[in-house]
């Protein structure tokens, strides 16, 4: 692994646990065991390392979790719903046996933490979110089509629902140290669809 692909892990994991803040570059650059003008040749500033990291984690996320729930034409959308919050737990659950805490979803943390100031992170994060709910959408609309659901439902504001609940009960589950709460994503899915 490179030098640049070092310090991308580094700030993912350093962020995830602690926040944006609450890490330096110096912090960074030890994690990663670069020296700091590498940090420098291949981002211009922290702040450019942090969109690298929503933009990787996000890729990574829409590639593995979100492909194998919600891109599966014969699993209805509630169904893929409740998949993805057990599968999110399982992830908040690992992490918790790696770090001793649950660090709740990273995109929600950038949110919570920067949305008032950082205008560019907190417009990724945002794009995010959005481009989240447009997967979910697509698998609600998926079975309008299919007549497993109403066809007047308001699929986007459904799955604009659906994620909003999923971030609250990624904040909880942090709160609490506790990730069982995202088993909570099926039921009210069923009940917003209902």
């Amino acid at each position: 692994m490179d030098a640049r692909e070092r310090l991308l892990d580094a700030a993912g994991s350093l962020m995830h646990e602690r926040g944006y803040e609450a890490v330096g570059v110096a912090e960074l650059c030890a994690r990663a065991g670069v020296k700091k003008g590498s940090f420098y040749h291949f981002f211009p500033s922290k702040q450019a390392l942090a969109l690298e990291v929503i933009d990787r984690t996000w890729s990574t996320t829409r590639a593995t979790v979100f492909a194998d729930t919600f891109d599966v034409d014969d699993l209805p959308a509630v169904d893929a719903i409740e998949l993805y919050g057990q599968r999110l737990a399982e992830r908040l659950r690992t992490g918790a046996d790696a770090t001793g805490q649950v660090n709740g979803c990273r995109f929600g943390n950038f949110a919570v933490e920067l949305s008032t100031r950082d205008e560019v992170i907190r417009a990724r994060v945002a794009e995010v979110l959005g481009e989240m709910a447009a997967v979910v959408g697509d698998s609600l609309h998926r079975d309008v089509e299919a007549g497993r659901l109403r066809r007047d439902l308001d699929v986007d504001a459904v799955a604009a629902a659906v994620i909003a609940h999923m971030e609250g009960l990624m904040v909880v589950a942090k709160a609490n140290r506790d990730p069982d709460v995202l088993a909570g994503l099926g039921a009210t899915a069923r009940c917003l669809v209902a």
